[in-house]
């Protein structure tokens, strides 16, 4: 694998030495081939970070290749054949290379360290789901200082019980080193209303891949907003704030500001938590983002914080808003949620899990009992 230094000379001019940037994301990975499709859409260009793909699938890496800066094959090349510990194998023989791509990454963007490091791993299958608990353990123990941003795709109910299972075992252990922010394709695909079941199967891959990264990139940029911030938050807020297993994330997206109602905004930002969760009875932490093109009322941030409180649980003690007034096209409204015990989404509410199943109507006795097996073991 060359990771020379003029993989990333190219890199060099995109930051330029007079812009900071309210946090710092000098590199996103991928894991898995889902990952690194979703990775493939992430528009790095006002952010500055390097696009790292790490795959045990040749076949994949290569349909992605030109979309990302640095696609690194491992394993044999011929994928990890739906088995998590030949993902995790595959994925230890270029493990000792991840803090080096992450200081080069510093190195380019101008920083001498990340204020986050941002991973998106597609779990339930072989690669992913084997490579993802061992990834974050890595990038913990070698950045401790950094907040870990991770975000994991999971699979359509009509895959089967085997890649839920696998999905589950990984975010067990995932989540034993950072939080992770679930993002159901089975959730996104209902909430579009997109039935995979009626239309090809590579165009609700592509529906909702899009529809995943147009949030990501929409967050990052607020993240790294370089200007026009009025009420920030530093790396230790975010720190504060990553409390329990699992987080959500949700997005609203306005031209105007104008006549936009509170209700509206929860409405809107509910519909795009691709997540079924259960609150913790402490209620949940959290906050949120506005990236205005506007000035953004105070009465605005007054009733959003108080009906977060209220119907959505947020504790006030990282409730600390992000607020940005700059140049850019409409408004995008993010609300951000932690706090939440991947164990007690299985003691709660069994049958309405993150993947997003039915009660009753996809569930086997058996996929129940595996899943409870993971969990509630005497």
């Amino acid at each position: 694998m060359d990771l020379s230094e003029t993989i990333f000379k190219r890199f060099r001019e995109r930051i330029r030495a007079e812009v900071k940037h309210l946090f710092t994301i000098p590199i996103i990975f991928s894991l898995g081939s889902g990952g690194g499709r979703i990775l493939s859409n992430i528009n790095v260009s006002k952010i500055g970070a390097v696009k790292v793909a790490i795959n045990s699938s040749i076949r994949d890496l290569r349909q992605i290749e030109e979309r990302v800066d640095l696609p690194v094959p491992c394993g044999n090349g011929g994928g990890s054949g739906m088995r998590p510990e030949k993902g995790r194998e595959d994925y230890l023989e270029v493990a000792e290379s991840i803090p080096y791509m992450i200081e080069k990454a510093c190195e380019v963007y101008g920083c001498e360290e990340p204020d986050l490091i941002v991973t998106i791993a597609s779990v339930g299958h072989g690669f992913g789901s084997g490579s993802l608990p061992e990834h974050v353990k890595v990038v913990k123990e070698n950045f401790p200082n950094a907040v870990q941003l991770v975000f994991t795709v999971t699979p359509f109910y009509f895959e089967g019980d085997a890649p839920l299972v696998r999905a589950y075992r990984s975010l067990r252990e995932a989540v034993k080193h950072t939080t992770v922010f679930p993002l159901s394709n089975q959730i996104a695909s209902l909430k579009m209303s997109i039935d995979p079941q009626k239309i090809r199967l590579t165009d609700v891959y592509h529906v909702v891949n899009s529809r995943i990264a147009e949030i990501l990139n929409t967050l990052f940029e607020a993240l790294t907003a370089s200007e026009g911030v009025r009420m920030g938050m530093d790396k230790s807020d975010l720190r504060n704030m990553m409390q329990g297993e699992i987080g959500a994330i949700g997005m609203a997206r306005y031209y105007s500001l104008a006549g936009i109602t509170v209700d509206k905004v929860l409405q809107d930002m509910a519909s795009s938590i691709y997540a079924r969760l259960t609150v913790r009875t402490e209620g949940a932490y959290g906050t949120y983002i506005i990236d205005s093109n506007e000035q953004v009322p105070l009465a605005l941030l007054n009733e959003l914080s108080r009906q977060l409180i209220l119907k959505w649980a947020f504790r006030t003690q990282y409730l600390k808003p992000l607020v940005i007034e700059r140049e850019r096209e409409g408004v995008s409204i993010f609300t951000i949620m932690t706090n939440i015990v991947l164990s007690k989404q299985v003691e709660r509410e069994l049958h309405s899990l993150i993947f997003g199943l039915q009660a009753g109507e996809y569930w086997t006795k058996s996929f129940a009992s595996k899943i409870k097996k993971l969990f509630f073991r005497k």
